[in-house]
């Protein structure tokens, strides 16, 4: 895996890439954040907070390249 950090004029962009088993981020469901935490499953509460916390999330696949996952943060 490899991790790189861009600072930009209006914020940071991160880019996560590996050559791991595709995974579609869209395809995880949104926790019941309602449910008390002991109730929650162990699966998806990660997607749903970068999903929150980050102003753009993409995600890219490709039998060559691996996935690769681009988060950006605005100032």
């Amino acid at each position: 895996m490899t991790i790189s950090c861009q600072p930009e004029a209006d914020g940071l962009r991160v880019i996560l890439h590996d050559h791991a088993p595709p995974f579609n981020p869209d395809e995880v469901p949104p926790p019941n954040t309602t449910a008390p935490l002991e109730d929650l499953k162990p699966r998806g509460i990660g997607v749903y907070l970068i999903r929150k916390m980050m102003d753009e999330v993409k995600y890219e696949f490709s039998p060559e390249q691996g996935n690769r996952l681009t988060l950006f943060k605005r100032k």
